[in-house]
């Protein structure tokens, strides 16, 4: 196989893993508003959390380095995490108990492989999965 056949095809690769991100991103957003019980791994379809509270990642697809941004409406425990597709804990970012406000946590991704992640907030039972994708 010539070089620049293998070049086609990684290319067409990469943009069908694109296009799923995409449609999956969409499929996320047009979820209904929901909470899950942290008590099960019922988070197989990421979900939205409402509307006192947001999770972003930026920038996605992300590098070497990302910005994890939520808002926290009242004193509350958080425990923010990255999962990976098939729902393994890579990271704990933090958990801990935050008083009401805005939060950024800076993540460094040089160890992590690339591919889709999930950036998992769980506020007082409350869960937000934010999928996002590491593109080294």
């Amino acid at each position: 196989m010539s070089s620049s056949h293998q070049s086609v095809q990684f290319c067409l690769r990469r943009f069908a893993r694109t296009v799923f991100a995409i449609t999956l991103s969409c499929i996320v957003l047009s979820c209904s508003k929901s909470s899950v019980d942290s008590s099960t791994n019922a988070a197989a379809i990421p979900i939205v959390g409402d509307e006192n509270s947001e999770l972003h990642v930026s920038p996605n697809p992300a590098r070497l380095q990302c910005t994890l941004r939520f808002s926290v409406p009242t004193s509350t425990s958080v425990h923010l995490s990255v999962r990976t597709e098939d729902w393994r804990l890579v990271r704990t970012v933090i958990d801990d108990q935050l008083a009401a406000g805005n939060y950024a946590f800076d993540l460094t991704l040089s160890d992590l492989s690339a591919g889709y992640y999930y950036a998992v907030l769980d506020d007082d039972g409350k869960q937000i999965n934010t999928l996002f994708m590491i593109a080294h």
